[in-house]
């Protein structure tokens, strides 16, 4: 097992790196080289946050890769953890992160020409958290709010940028206008759109578009991959449990991927053959049955 431990003055493992089985293999192998990083909490006995490196293969399978163990979640654990990963696999060209400032410095600090775009999901979440308690009273007004953000996220004509401060101006004034909470509210909510906007380019689809993405736009993949951890992850499993399991788990996508391989080139195979008529409705059964073979 490829491994690293950063320990801190007391002597205790405050940071960890691990190489998932075949991840390299897998990452060799991947053209778009996006990288989607998310953190989990109680996985383990130590009280030590995971975090799970996870791509997207050619058959458009979740791959994970690497994984880290954080004490903190702050700069610096993020910087050695992507160092880490950097000698290993090399620079990804796409990163995808929640908003997280200790990631985004990270990867400033470790991987300056990565492309680092912020999960959508995660940005609607904080616009409702922010933005839905001012309109309490005024449903049909918080309706056309979040519609108005989410044209603005998922619209990806490039030509939307001309456009774009215009739109998203628009927004707030319609927020500031038709919430029904006090003026000292809706201005410590207008600051978050402000920081949001200055943003943009990170999330708005309008900007976002102009990179390879393999069709990403959040953090999901990485989330049920953690989804998948909680069946075999607590407060009283080792690091080593937790990643004897994933390297299971990461045998089990492997499987799947070359049986989706072998799936595509079967098919392909099968659409060329010259069948009787009457044989025609059982060439799409072929497949299955020459794979069971």
């Amino acid at each position: 097992m490829e491994y690293d431990v950063q320990y801190g003055d007391d002597g205790a493992p405050e940071t960890v790196f691990l190489v998932i089985k075949g991840g390299q293999e897998v990452w060799s192998n991947i053209d778009s080289q996006v990288i989607l990083y998310d953190t989990k909490h109680g996985t383990n006995r130590y009280g030590m946050k995971l975090g799970c490196f996870v791509s997207i293969d050619s058959t458009g399978r979740t791959r994970i890769l690497a994984a880290s163990f954080v004490s903190a979640e702050d700069a610096e654990s993020f910087t050695w953890a992507f160092h880490k990963f950097l000698e290993r696999f090399g620079c990804p060209r796409v990163l995808f992160t929640d908003s997280d400032p200790a990631m985004a410095l990270a990867q400033k600090n470790v991987w300056p020409l990565t492309t680092h775009l912020l999960c959508t999901f995660h940005i609607w979440k904080n616009f409702w958290q922010h933005i839905h308690p001012l309109f309490l009273t005024n449903d049909a007004a918080w309706r056309e709010a979040a519609g108005m953000w989410w044209k603005l996220c998922k619209l990806s004509d490039v030509s939307e940028q001309v456009t774009f401060d215009d739109k998203f101006d628009k927004l707030v004034e319609l927020i500031s206008r038709t919430a029904t909470v006090s003026e000292d509210k809706i201005r410590d909510r207008d600051e978050w759109l402000q920081s949001l906007k200055l943003r943009k380019k990170q999330w708005a689809a309008c900007y976002t578009s102009k990179h390879f993405t393999a069709g990403i736009a959040s953090t999901a993949r990485a989330e049920a991959m953690h989804s998948a951890i909680s069946q075999f992850s607590n407060k009283c499993r080792s690091i080593l449990d937790i990643v004897l399991d994933l390297e299971q788990m990461a045998e089990g996508q492997q499987f799947k991927s070359k049986m989706a391989t072998v799936d595509v080139m079967l098919r392909s195979a099968i659409s060329q053959l010259n069948l009787p008529p009457g044989f025609k409705s059982i060439q799409p059964k072929i497949g299955s049955y020459a794979r069971m073979m």
